[in-house]
């Protein structure tokens, strides 16, 4: 049996079987590696399938050649020059004329693609060929949810990518995958396809199911997931574009602001495609086009937006956190025990402590991987950038610091990159480390180390926790003569010599005038 028959045996042995034609082109797609583990495929195994493949695309794509393009502008505009089409599809995007009610926003997303005269059927480049071979593609799109994500790609995220970065605007992607943090999967937080423009404001996003599943379910799954349009995520945008697939039907909505700006008012912007047929998929790679005009544009708008990245997950050395758009979702097997930190949470949900990060359900534990829900969701590592919000910051700080003092805790890792700026208020956050009031330091290096802290039987008290908020001053230097002093205050060598959390608010720095 040659090395393709006994793979093509295998794909269609297991269950569900992998049918040959949602095979990916693209020898590096992550899709291979799946199905080599899934099927157990021998690398010559593995090479004789994308060798198939490969002589397949060539196949159609001699076949394509004797084919008449259909006579739609987008069949025109794919035999044009690569410099005609990207010009065709990016004339008018800096005119900074966006559409504002839903009418108009329809049009812009449905309008038919620009023509360049006298366009000539030429050689493509590589990301252009790659547009028009998935359009002409016969029975591109497969049945499992993996094969709708290379559908995908190939005909909304691959060319909304092309024409942006064309105009100049560096969008970033991601498709959600797996996180290494103990393996957990983003699926049932985050949206299938996220994209970012420069500044950071996720303006474009989508849901993808397999067959079977009616695209309802998707708009129900994209309606869940970072579904906020808040000035925190969003600035003053004034809405956010995305598309819902199941199986071979996609199609194409809206986000818009309401009065209630959390949650967003969902408007179709075209009716649903078939990806199946070839008109469909050149009407949806004229739509995600349209797509890419209008985030160009939007871009153009708001170049300099100050937003928190939503739907990122950041990683650290210690954790990975999700950025949803209610809460944050945080997994990290760096902590002081699972009893101390159960308790402590608790503590904080029962009591809601004023500018301290809050938990919105019981963390979870499993396998020495800790996942906690924390809002609000902000600014994180920030600084005031005046004395006034200095002396703020800190009497909120502050407050956070002595009821967890008062609650016989102590934080353990008070530093500029755990304060966060929320709503115009700030929190502390990062509580992993916490622990009780005169603890053993066990295990437990921090990044800022009291002068007491190499002394022999050194234990974590109050005032350790007061000289660590004294270097958190000390660094934001935004500070007059009351706020110098306070911080030699704080910053004692002797623990008994510094002023506890309630003694500091008190100080002349930080009273109200």
């Amino acid at each position: 049996m040659s090395s393709f028959d006994s793979a093509a045996s295998k794909l269609a042995a297991r269950a569900p079987p992998f049918p040959l034609e949602d095979l990916p082109i693209d020898s590096s797609n992550q899709i291979w590696s799946r199905i080599e583990s899934k099927y157990e495929l021998e690398l010559h195994e593995v090479s004789a399938l994308q060798r198939y493949v490969k002589q397949q695309q060539q196949q159609q794509q001699q076949q394509q050649q004797q084919k008449p393009l259909p006579s739609q502008n987008l069949g025109q505009m794919i035999n044009s020059n690569t410099e005609s089409i990207y010009s065709g599809w990016s004339n008018g995007v800096f005119d900074n004329v966006l559409p504002t009610t839903e009418t108009d926003l329809r049009n812009a997303v449905q309008r038919e693609l620009p023509v360049a005269e006298e366009a000539s059927a030429v050689v493509l480049s590589s990301d252009l060929e790659g547009i028009r071979s998935a359009i002409f593609k016969e029975a591109y799109v497969g049945t499992t949810e993996d094969a709708t994500h290379g559908t995908i790609d190939a005909l909304i995220a691959n060319p909304i990518k092309n024409l942006c970065l064309r105009c100049g605007c560096a969008v970033q992607t991601n498709r959600n995958g797996t996180d290494s943090g103990g393996g957990a999967t983003l699926k049932n937080l985050r949206p299938d396809f996220l994209l970012w423009l420069p500044s950071g404001i996720l303006a474009f996003k989508g849901e993808e199911t397999a067959f079977g599943v009616p695209i309802q379910n998707a708009r129900e799954d994209l309606r869940n997931k970072v579904n906020v349009l808040s000035d925190t995520f969003f600035g003053t945008f004034p809405y956010q574009l995305a598309y819902v697939c199941s199986g071979s039907q996609v199609e194409f909505v809206a986000f818009m602001r309401t009065n209630n700006t959390q949650r967003p008012r969902e408007v179709q912007l075209t009716n649903s495609v078939d990806l199946s047929t070839v008109n469909g998929r050149s009407l949806c790679v004229r739509y995600a086009i349209n797509i890419a005009r209008l985030l160009v544009a939007l871009d153009q708008a708001n170049p300099g937006a100050n937003v928190v990245r939503l739907g990122e997950t950041v990683t650290t050395p210690t954790s990975h956190v999700l950025i949803g758009g209610e809460y944050v979702t945080k997994r990290t097997r760096y902590y002081t025990s699972e009893s101390v930190i159960a308790q402590l949470y608790a503590t904080i949900r029962s009591s809601r402590i004023p500018h301290l990060v809050c938990p919105t359900a019981e963390p979870i534990f499993r396998a020495g991987l800790l996942t906690v829900h924390l809002q609000p969701v902000g600014f994180c590592g920030v600084r005031p950038e005046s004395i006034d919000e200095c002396k703020k910051a800190s009497r909120e700080l502050l407050t956070a610091i002595q009821t967890l003092h008062h609650n016989n805790y102590v934080h353990r890792d008070i530093r500029p990159a755990n304060v966060m700026r929320a709503g115009g208020s700030w929190y502390m956050i990062d509580l992993e480390w916490a622990d009780y009031n005169n603890s053993e330091p066990g295990e437990y290096h921090p990044a800022l180390q009291p002068p007491e802290f190499t002394m022999a039987g050194f234990r974590w008290t109050l005032s350790a926790d007061m000289w660590q908020f004294g270097k958190l001053l000390q660094s934001w230097d935004q500070l007059d003569d009351d706020g110098h002093i306070l911080v030699r205050l704080l910053t004692e060598n002797a623990p008994g010599r510094r002023p506890s959390a309630a003694d500091t608010l008190r100080h002349a720095f930080l009273r109200h005038h």
